[in-house]
């Protein structure tokens, strides 16, 4: 007989048994749908474009891009920020890349180079690296080139190529430490 209160609910054991089903089942279906990224993917941030590495990466702390990424690059996003999109690419050491695609109003992103020391350039100092090639960046001839070289580790080299066509700005950003 039960006693007064106490519900009929599963064991300890049991719930860590069916959490262990549930992650055998997510290994299976990442598995049987060939792809790798199947079950990460579930706990990615939507903002986040695919990983190129497959299954398991680098990142830094939790991988999260306000609390860990942008800190780590000494970023912060502009005001007015839309249509985000984001990669992380680190390694073991302390080195990296950030790739960042977002529109802006067109003072926010102003602010935004201003704050960075991101002057005007010309467009061989575009530096993209594999944001056209991985992450399907349609960068245009036509967009403006902003660049911010850098000497040493607390300031990455940043590098915008930005479409002002649009009447909120598309930003396509890498910083690379």
């Amino acid at each position: 007989m039960n006693s007064p209160g106490r519900g009929s609910g599963l064991s300890t054991t049991a719930k860590v048994l069916l959490a262990l089903l549930a992650i055998l089942l997510l290994c299976c279906a990442s598995c049987c749908t060939q792809r790798p990224d199947f079950v990460w993917a579930l706990f990615r941030d939507s903002r986040e474009y695919p990983n190129q590495e497959g299954r398991l990466r680098v990142t830094i702390g939790g991988g999260d891009l306000e609390k860990d990424i942008l800190p780590h690059y000494r970023l912060t996003l502009p005001c007015d920020v839309t249509d985000l999109r984001f990669a992380d690419e680190e390694d073991f050491s302390r080195a990296g890349t950030v790739y960042l695609r977002f529109s802006t109003s067109s003072s926010c992103l102003d602010k935004f180079l201003r704050d960075n020391g991101m002057l005007y350039s010309s467009k061989d100092q575009c530096y993209m690296g594999h944001g056209t090639d991985h992450y399907g960046w349609g960068i245009s001839g036509d967009n403006d080139c902003y660049f911010r070289d850098s000497s040493d580790y607390d300031h990455p080299l940043l590098s915008a190529s930005v479409d002002r066509t649009p009447s909120r700005p598309i930003v396509y950003f890498v910083a690379s430490r």
